[in-house]
């Protein structure tokens, strides 16, 4: 597999909020980053499915007993 360095401007809030994501989860920050990039590519996926079969979709949050649909906007 290739690597490719891509610099990325965060605003103070989303370098912090980055930071604290991947500590709760005991990743780095890269690693949060590359996570995010497959769900935003799964979500993507299942968008043009449904706009291509008119079929509805989701990627629906676990937490307990209670499940929520995530949104993307």
């Amino acid at each position: 597999m290739s690597k490719r360095a891509v610099k990325v401007s965060l605003n103070e809030k989303a370098s912090e909020d980055l930071k604290t994501v991947a500590e709760e989860l005991g990743i780095s920050e890269a690693e949060v980053l590359r996570k995010g990039l497959i769900v935003m590519g799964l979500y993507a996926k299942l968008k043009d499915k449904e706009r291509k079969s008119g079929e509805s979709t989701a990627i629906l949050l676990r937490e307990g007993n209670i499940t929520r649909e995530l949104l993307l906007a």
